[in-house]
């Protein structure tokens, strides 16, 4: 594998700066009410443009590794190595499907919604895998955990293809053509 170059370095840091600064605003802001939606839908956004701008293997999962490893040392609801799991989890999955699908339908809006509903669910499966394993529910809650958790997230996801659909069509070109 190609090491990376110091601007994609650089780009991988910037977005993840930027997942991290607004997971902690939100949190400040809005957690109460948006329970980690509007943050989900940024990872969403964050991970099309990464894997889109850099045209190979390793942003997303570098991208989520660092913002996982700066979840083990934050407050979260779980205990933060399962949302750093989770979120590495999604991350790898998004990379592994667009090397799959080919990088040149990084930005194709038919291809990456299959991609952001796959990493969603990757962070939800992953999440609420290790929450049921380790006993975090009751038994009769199990089902209702799962139902409502993987529902939540593939709405979010639905909801960051159309918002990343607007945003990858403006800003991967310019980045492409000046970057």
């Amino acid at each position: 594998m190609e090491k990376f170059k110091t601007k994609e370095l650089s780009l991988i840091a910037v977005f993840s700066a930027t997942w991290i600064g607004y997971t902690f605003l939100s949190n400040m802001a809005i957690g109460q009410i948006a329970h980690g939606l509007d943050v989900h839908i940024v990872r969403s956004v964050l991970l099309v443009l990464i894997v889109a701008m850099l045209g190979r293997f390793g942003g997303a999962v570098w991208m989520t590794t660092i913002v996982g490893i700066f979840y083990l040392s934050s407050r979260t609801p779980y205990p933060p190595v399962i949302i750093t799991a989770a979120t590495i989890a999604s991350g790898l999955l998004y990379d592994i499907y667009v090397k799959i699908t080919g990088y040149k339908n990084a930005t194709n809006w038919k291809v990456f919604p299959i991609g952001v509903v796959l990493a969603g669910l990757a962070q939800s499966v992953t999440t609420l895998g290790i929450l049921t394993v380790l006993g975090f529910f009751p038994e009769r809650a199990i089902q209702a955990a799962w139902t409502a958790g993987l529902t939540k997230n593939v709405t979010a996801s639905i909801i960051a293809v159309f918002i990343a659909v607007a945003i990858v069509k403006r800003v991967v070109p310019i980045y492409k053509n000046y970057g």
